[in-house]
């Protein structure tokens, strides 16, 4: 049985549709660090291409990151993906994941555990370890693009005092006909690419944060799409609490 069908199988959605006035549901976040100039991160980049098909599991959304990494842009290819402060969260995190260094393919799922990338059943597991612990607590409501391109919506959390709320802009989809470097003659294709990941603020002393939000949306960014990811950190790349997705 292949690795693709073994994902469907294990995490195969009980619904696929939900009502437009339901609550926000628990979401579990997956982010996989890679680069178009490593050989062994395609596997990796399929993998999470799967599991975003997949789009939900016993009620909690699985919402993928696709982080690429500027490390690898001296060895023959440079990524349009890539920026170092991916690379800086990438090493922060390692500085919780002592053991495991900086490296890629990296999943990591809800903060929490980290594994090689390409591993589908490792990421099996914890995913089903996620989405048994996962708890709603993100809302993004009304996104709108503005005149000027901009992206607006009003986000919702709820939790301890203190927690980062943080939002990403990720292109839907990108395809990418590599020239150089490890992957030359290769046509790679993403998902959820991340474009850009800041701090939209904290939750307050009510336990509530909620305040719309405006971003500029990165040039060449949402082609095919655009997503917006939000959601609750516990401390500098701690454990994911909540985290919510919208699309443009």
């Amino acid at each position: 049985m292949t690795l693709q069908w073994t994902m469907a199988l294990a995490l195969a959605p009980a619904c696929l549709l939900q009502a437009a006035d339901a609550p926000p549901r628990p979401g579990v976040l997956i982010e996989l660090f890679t680069s178009e100039g490593c050989s062994s991160c395609p596997p990796a980049d399929s993998l999470l291409e799967r599991i975003d098909r997949i789009g939900q599991q016993n009620g909690a959304a699985l919402i993928v990151l696709s982080e690429h990494v500027d490390y690898w842009n001296s060895d023959g290819w440079t990524d349009p993906y890539s920026s170092p402060e991916f690379s800086k969260r990438q090493q922060r995190y390692a500085q919780r994941f002592a053991d495991l260094g900086v490296f890629t393919p990296e999943m990591i799922v809800n903060g929490e555990s980290a594994f090689v990338g390409s591993d589908g059943p490792k990421a099996v597991e914890e995913i089903r370890k996620a989405i048994a612990s996962a708890t709603p607590g993100i809302g993004i409501t009304g996104l709108a693009r503005g005149a000027d391109g901009s992206v607006s919506f009003l986000l919702t959390a709820h939790g301890k005092k203190g927690t980062r709320v943080i939002v990403a802009l990720a292109d839907a989809r990108d395809t990418t006909e590599v020239r150089r470097g490890e992957n030359a003659g290769r046509t790679l294709s993403h998902v959820a690419v991340a474009r850009l990941l800041q701090e939209a603020g904290r939750i307050g002393k009510d336990g509530v944060y909620r305040q719309t939000v405006r971003l500029a949306v990165p040039p060449g960014a949402g082609k095919d799409g655009l997503r917006v990811i939000a959601f609750e950190s516990q401390g500098e790349e701690g454990k994911v609490l909540g985290a919510a997705e919208a699309t443009l």
